[in-house]
């Protein structure tokens, strides 16, 4: 396993040359979050994994030090945007403050 620090924005990898990509607790702190996604779906290989997982706060939605009026999405708008960044198979999980994440390139 290795870890690489990047922008999501432009990740420094050729198409298709990843199996999995994790974002913990950064999503919401990513200026374009469309662009983001495509971006993960760009690096996967067909069958690969997104893994996206967020503290929610126990509910509160605004993101702590930002004054970009960011916010931290729920659950069913981060299926919605995977969804329309063209991943499939995606699934949410909710548990207490954390919310997770999962879909598949296909």
């Amino acid at each position: 396993m290795r870890f690489y620090k990047a922008s999501v924005s432009h990740l420094p990898f050729d198409d298709q040359c990843l199996h999995t990509v994790i974002a913990i607790d950064t999503y919401q702190y990513w200026h374009h979050p469309e662009r983001g996604l495509m971006e993960i779906r760009r690096v996967l290989q067909y069958g690969g994994t997104v893994l996206i997982a967020l503290g929610t706060d126990a509910g509160r939605r605004e993101v702590r030090g930002s004054s970009s009026g960011r916010r931290i999405p729920d659950s069913g708008e981060l299926q919605k945007k995977l969804t329309e960044a063209g991943f499939c198979n995606v699934t949410v999980e909710v548990s207490g403050d954390r919310e997770c994440a999962v879909a598949k390139k296909e």
